[in-house]
């Protein structure tokens, strides 16, 4: 057999540098909610491959409908129709906020955003310009990376990207009557309202640091593009499924987008997105003007088929809500002096409040102790814990006991200097 070391070193040689490796190991497998190694080390998956595992590692009925579906059909033929992929669409359109009535399918979160990116320039044409927020991550592709507003690295080298999007701040530390101001001030400066398409918002800000915004946010946003006409994009790419508590964030303030776009935990892992709006929008998209060859092809629809239903039979959204108020309560009460804790259902965030307590420091010692998490937040400050939705009550336990243990011990350290950090281990 060979050692995990074998595989990163053969990894370093043919990956480029951007194939970014958190920890050094290699996983082989994985079951619910753990992952395991290919030395079989398990370990508790607080970071489901950046949520895309709402009911866990290989569930059953996932596996039973990928199998079912592979003796079927594989093939996409887009060209005709295809049962499995009506049979999706037409139950995410049942969970999909009201109005939101017809789906286009695509292969990963980017796909959709560049798909709203050209819905909202067919249906405001003579409109050039986008407004999105500091902090904001919505792809890596061209288009989508022009109205992402997260780290200079993901631009760097990649001008002239679309030139017609204007940032404002996402309500983080201010307020959403000075975001508001923001855009006022572009409107009466550099970006007259009657040139702007559409405006593009997280629900929930996800790579910038799982940042939730005032529960006026959205609903304001949503009253600004009413009253100029702009089209409100909100991306459910991460929030997505379960993951708050509620189908989509944007339910938790009662607010519905003219187009939503969706992916990550839709299919447990299998390459699927989309993004939807109304009826009347949706015909602008006209024959030939936007597709996709894999988009809603017959497996990861299956898997989607699958994945919600098991959302649904389990009740888990409900008890997401319920669980993740739990821990987020458990958490404040104990590190909220050092820690800002936040999130709604299985979105929670951990960011020290000083720069003695080091996030890449926390996270080796979860790893070294059977837990996976991942970092968030444009200078990686900010740790995520985003498990499975049905990740049992004992499991949920562990981890979060284990993230305990590790932040007692850092605050310790931290209030008592390094020289008694090197006496000490964990």
């Amino acid at each position: 057999m060979q050692l995990q070391e074998d595989y990163i070193s053969k990894a370093k040689n043919i990956f480029p540098p951007t194939s970014f490796f958190l920890e050094p190991m290699v996983v082989e497998r994985g079951e619910g909610s753990y992952i395991f190694d290919i030395q079989g080390k398990r370990y508790i998956d607080f970071s489901t491959g950046i949520a895309v595992a709402p009911v866990g590692h290989c569930h059953p009925r996932v596996v039973e409908a990928i199998t079912e579906q592979a003796q079927k059909l594989i093939c996409p033929s887009n060209f005709v129709l295809q049962k499995t992929k009506i049979d999706l669409v037409e139950k995410v359109i049942d969970i999909l906020p009201n109005t939101l009535d017809s789906v286009f399918l695509c292969n990963s979160g980017t796909e959709s955003i560049e798909g709203a990116i050209k819905l909202a320039r067919k249906v405001r044409p003579g409109r050039p310009n986008f407004i999105a927020f500091n902090n904001g991550f919505h792809g890596r592709t061209m288009g989508a990376l022009s109205i992402t507003g997260s780290k200079s690295s993901y631009r760097a080298d990649y001008f002239p990207l679309l030139p017609q999007t204007y940032f404002v701040d996402y309500p983080h530390k201010i307020n959403t009557e000075q975001v508001l101001e923001q855009i006022e001030r572009l409107f009466e400066t550099t970006c007259p309202p009657t040139s702007v398409a559409a405006i593009f918002a997280e629900s929930i800000l996800g790579e910038g640091g799982y940042v939730i915004p005032p529960e006026d946010f959205l609903p304001r946003l949503r009253q600004l593009c009413d009253r100029w006409e702009i089209l409100l994009v909100l991306d459910e790419i991460q929030s997505g499924f379960g993951r708050t508590g509620k189908w989509f964030a944007c339910e938790h303030s009662e607010t519905i987008p003219d187009i939503i776009t969706f992916a990550k935990g839709i299919a447990s892992g299998l390459p699927l997105g989309g993004f939807a709006a109304n009826k009347k929008l949706m015909t602008k998209l006209n024959a030939g003007s936007h597709g996709s060859t894999f988009g809603g092809s017959p497996i990861p629809c299956a898997a989607a088929l699958a994945t919600i239903k098991v959302i649904e039979q389990e009740a888990l959204i409900e008890r997401v809500h319920f669980k993740g108020k739990k821990i987020l309560e458990r958490l404040q009460n104990k590190f909220g002096e050092y820690i800002d804790v936040r999130g709604k259902g299985f979105m929670i965030a951990l960011e020290p409040k000083t720069k003695e307590l080091d996030v890449k420091t926390i996270l080796s010692r979860a790893y070294n102790k059977g837990v996976i998490a991942l970092t968030c937040g444009n200078q990686n400050n900010v740790i995520r814990i985003i498990p499975p939705l049905n990740s049992p009550d004992d499991v949920l336990e562990e981890g979060i006991s284990i993230f305990e243990q590790i932040l007692d011990y850092e605050v310790l350290i931290t209030s008592k200097g390094d020289r008694y950090r090197n006496k000490q281990t964990v």
